[in-house]
């Protein structure tokens, strides 16, 4: 089984996710689905790869450290492994087009809010907070600007919309 595929920038390679070696590992191959080689190697489930701005390297997410699901940085041939976030449980990265920003789910506020840090983990910041609504899936557009969903109640009904924003102008 496979799943979480992501194009590199380029377009000529694809990261995915399989469990062809028994759990959850990221893999890297050609566009062309040839030369698949696994990138990660751990006991834990790693998911939601998404390439540097060079594609070079991978931001992805994993319970490897008392499981619980941070984020992590590796390069394409798998060496320098990095985590990047150390506290409560962070998911789905996605980075910015110029990349210097990752934006990622975090519940550190006991929400599921969106937050921001640079590429190498520092400067983390909450992007969204609402005590009402649970975001989730950003996803860095070409044009730099960031789309998510939002799910919210509505009387007995669940609604869900997808938001755009601006991160320089805070416009969303």
């Amino acid at each position: 089984t496979s799943n979480d595929p992501a194009f590199s920038p380029d377009g000529s390679r694809i990261a995915f996710v399989s469990q062809r070696d028994g759990n959850p590992e990221i893999y890297v191959m050609n566009a062309d689905g040839r030369g698949a080689a696994r990138i990660t190697n751990d006991p834990q489930g790693d998911g939601r790869p998404a390439f540097s701005a060079d594609g070079q390297s991978l931001v992805f997410h994993s319970s490897r450290t008392a499981g619980k699901q941070q984020i992590w940085s590796v390069n394409i041939d798998g060496t320098g492994l990095t985590q990047l976030t150390r506290d409560s449980v962070n998911a789905s990265p996605s980075v910015s087009p110029d990349g210097q920003t990752i934006a990622y789910v975090s519940t550190r506020n006991k929400e599921v809010d969106i937050w921001l840090m640079a590429r190498d983990g520092s400067n983390q910041r909450q992007f969204t907070r609402s005590a009402q609504q649970r975001e989730s899936d950003p996803r860095f557009l070409r044009d730099g600007t960031l789309a998510y969903l939002v799910e919210r109640r509505e009387g007995n009904r669940t609604v869900q919309q997808v938001m755009r924003a601006d991160l320089a102008s805070g416009t969303v």
